[in-house]
């Protein structure tokens, strides 16, 4: 920059900030003057560039017809929604709603199973509108529990017609709960109702809770709390009603502990051997129940008897669906005083099965258990049954009474028995044999049995003390089973078909035979029977079975023929008719067989269960040869196979 203009600038400078007055310069004389300045009138044609609109502008016309109709949005908008609240409150008023309906149950909480109880009901419709078609149902079970299943449940139906608005309607119903005692039991109010306009049902519930103070039935048994395992047991059940009015349908059900072996029952079982169906039973009219049976069991173990009292079910009358009382009795097994225990071939249970015609041995083992000795001991073997030969039976050291079918040994037979000490123990035996089960007249015995009853007793003297008589008793039973056979046999005249093939069979040359099955069977049905059988490599399956609507079948694997028979009637093959099959073969022998028989079929086995002892049976034949000495006209050695 030139000099001059540096030293222009810093003489304006100082005259700036400089507080010598001689230093500024004097204000330059003359007037201010108005400029005219004219605006354009056509505003296209104006050429200047406008300026923006100042803040004082915004009021223009334009603006305040855009404010106005945001008001008259807004106003409309709030008539609307005072409108739209109007429409909901007038419509709210109308509206029906399940927590505007009370339903509350007056009555005793308490009452006796089987008598009557009243309960007041009412019904408040708090909604503005009525209900229509309104019915109040009340629901209570008949006894099985507060859960019952609807089966179970009884409904009462009380029609209300039309509930206006703000009403109140009162009903008044009598129960009648059974149940045992202290069980509590739901009575539920629900009413059904429909609105104005609507097809739907509606509904709205109340649960009343009420405890049965007593059973309608009180159920006692007299029974001992302790007996000796093998021991006959009595229980003495009495069925007393609380109830005032009858009690209708009543059921008993006694459910046997394991162990127990029913034998009879006053009054008989109306089901099976532990169900009672006792009718109606009028107040104070006891009822009881004689049970009696074996129980078995080891020294100390607990046995329960389970009884119960109420209304059959309708599915089932062996079931009780609605219990109005149960009891339980519990029974401990004590190790007797002096014990007896038979077994039958070496073994010791219940019952046992045996072959018809068999000799079976039995015996018994007797202990001292008492701290005291047993003095003038007795023991008794009763057999009886229809399936008895009582001219087999052996007694080893006593004395076998043939008019009572008794075997008794004491102290005149076993010089032990006239005193046994504490522990003391010791045993006898005896055998027998049962009856063949088809008599001379060709009849035969239905469910043979053999019954064997121990007895065996002594008195017992205690220091300072009577005599006491002590005894104890078991019983077996023995089933006996039926004689089951098969018999096989092979025709070539005989038989259902008619066979071709040179007899005597020729070596490489096919003959067919029919093979016949029969059955046999005795005393006892038979079921789940099959006969099998296995064919050799060189005999053909023909598949050709007489009758054809036997069930036999042929397996080219394993080449096993089976007849599938199921059931086998007693008598079968005798009285009670024929029960066979016959199916075709076809044998080619190899050179190898020349000069002698072969077989046509392998050894036949037949099997099945008797449904009277429960055993599986089995019934075998040897294998059948070509040699057929049943055959009408079959020649000398025609089962002899040649060249």
């Amino acid at each position: 920059m030139p000099d001059e203009h540096i030293d222009r600038l810093e003489a304006l400078n100082r005259k700036l900030f400089s507080k010598d007055k001689t230093l500024i310069p004097p204000r330059r004389p003359g007037t201010l003057h108005d400029r005219d300045i004219t605006a354009a009138r056509d505003w296209e044609a104006a050429k200047q560039p406008q300026r923006p609109p100042m803040i004082e502008k915004i009021t223009t016309p334009e603006s305040t017809t855009f404010f106005k109709k945001l008001f008259l949005y807004s106003l409309g908008f709030l008539v609307l929604a005072v409108g739209f609240a109007f429409f909901v409150f007038e419509r709210g008023s109308n509206a029906v709603s399940g927590e505007n309906i009370d339903i509350s149950i007056l009555g005793n909480t308490f009452t006796a199973g089987g008598e009557e109880l009243a309960l007041q009901l009412a019904v408040t419709n708090k909604n503005a509108v009525s209900l229509e078609f309104a019915d109040l149902v009340v629901t209570y079970p008949k006894g099985a529990g507060a859960s019952s299943a609807d089966s179970d449940l009884v409904r009462v139906r009380e029609p209300i017609g039309t509930l206006g608005g703000g009403k109140t309607i009162n009903k008044n119903i009598k129960v009648i709960l059974y149940g045992e005692q202290g069980s509590k039991k739901d009575v539920t109010a629900t009413l059904e109702y429909r609105i104005p306009g609507s097809n739907a049902i509606f509904t709205k519930a109340s649960t009343y809770p009420v405890t049965i103070s007593s059973a309608p039935l009180t159920l006692t048994v007299d029974a001992p709390t302790s007996v000796a395992t093998n021991q006959e047991i009595t229980l003495k059940l009495k069925v007393t009603p609380n109830a005032t009015k009858m009690i209708q349908n009543v059921t008993v059900r006694a459910d046997y502990p394991p162990g127990f072996q029913f034998k009879k029952a006053t009054p008989e079982p109306s089901d099976g051997s532990n169900v009672w169906a006792l009718g109606d039973l009028a107040p104070g009219i006891e009822r009881e129940i004689e049970i009696t049976g074996q129980i078995f069991g080891q020294d100390n173990e607990d046995r329960s008897f389970r009884f119960a009292s109420g209304e059959p079910d309708t599915n089932d009358q062996s079931e009780i669906a609605v219990v109005y009382s149960s009891l339980l009795h519990t029974v401990t097994i004590a190790r007797p005083f002096i014990d007896a225990r038979l077994l039958i071939n070496g073994a010791d249970q219940l019952e046992y099965s045996i072959s018809s015609r068999s000799r079976t041995d039995a015996s018994i083992e007797w202990v001292n258990n008492s701290p005291a000795r047993v003095e003038n001991v007795e023991i008794r073997a009763k057999l009886t049954g229809n399936a008895l030969n009582r001219a087999s039976v052996i007694a080893f050291s006593g004395f076998y009474n043939s008019a009572t079918n008794e075997i008794i040994w004491d102290r005149n037979t076993t010089n032990q028995f006239a005193a046994i000490d504490p522990g003391e123990s010791g045993a006898l035996s005896f055998s027998f044999e049962s009856l063949g089960l088809q008599s001379s007249t060709g009849s035969y015995i239905t469910d043979p049995t053999i019954v064997i009853e121990i007895n065996m007793k002594g008195t017992q003297t205690t220091e300072g003390s009577e005599p006491v008589a002590i005894d104890n008793a078991e019983t077996k039973t023995i089933k006996v089973s039926s004689d089951l056979q098969v018999a096989a046999q092979a025709g070539y005249r005989a038989g259902p078909f008619t066979n071709t093939g040179p007899v005597p069979p020729r070596a490489e040359q096919e003959t067919t035979y029919a093979i016949m099955w029969t059955l046999n069977n005795t005393a006892n049905p038979v079921s789940s029977a099959e006969v099998k059988t296995v064919l050799p490599a060189y005999v053909r399956w023909l598949g050709t079975i007489s009758p054809s609507t036997e069930n036999v079948s042929y397996n080219e694997i394993t080449r096993e023929v089976t007849w599938r028979v199921g059931q086998v009637p007693r008598g079968a093959g005798g009285s009670g008719g024929e029960k066979e099959v016959a199916f075709q073969v076809g044998v080619t022998p190899s050179i190898t067989q020349i000069g002698s028989s072969v077989q046509l079929i392998g050894e036949t086995v037949m099997t099945g269960t008797d449904s009277f002892t429960g055993v599986r049976l089995e019934a075998k034949r040897g294998a059948v040869t070509s040699q057929l000495f049943n055959d009408p006209g079959f020649p000398v050695n025609g089962g002899t196979v040649t060249q």
